[in-house]
């Protein structure tokens, strides 16, 4: 990974290939990251810590199976470091297409992270795998860039 987006407190490295968009409203702030050929994205929110972790894991999930109603979900937990990130995983049909979505929440000082990871689930495994890279290496900067 060879570019670096490093400002409001967010550090990132991500493929050079990649397109990154940042987007702030009154609730928080997204980066979000797309790959080449739009085959999914990866995508970092930040709100203040009063929303709490289950309730905006809860909220996304309850929009997804809203949407695409059919979806299989589990609970999931993914841990990097000293860190759990929890939420849920997601398959569910676009059109055609095998969609797999993970919804991940962390509080971490004054704030509640939301990951959210879309890939279609024919895209080869090097996706999932730079998605975690992509992640892993944001929440080993996570206490270089909070205001603890």
């Amino acid at each position: 990974m060879d570019k670096i987006f490093s400002e409001n407190d967010f550090f990132l490295q991500y493929p050079s290939d990649w397109k990154l968009e940042e987007d702030a409203d009154r609730n928080g702030e997204t980066i979000n990251l797309y790959p080449p050929g739009g085959c999914g994205f990866w995508s970092l929110s930040r709100y203040p810590a009063t929303v709490t972790e289950s309730e905006l894991s809860k909220a996304v999930l309850e929009t997804i199976t809203a949407e695409y109603v059919g979806s299989e979900v589990s609970p999931a937990q993914d841990a990097y470091g000293m860190y759990a990130l929890k939420g849920y995983d997601v398959e569910f049909f676009y059109v055609d297409f095998p969609c797999c979505v993970t919804i991940r929440t962390i509080q971490h000082g004054q704030y509640t992270y939301l990951l959210f990871t879309q890939r279609s689930d024919t895209v080869e495994e090097h996706l999932t795998d730079m998605f975690s890279q992509i992640t892993e290496c944001w929440v080993e900067n996570l206490n270089h860039c909070s205001d603890d």
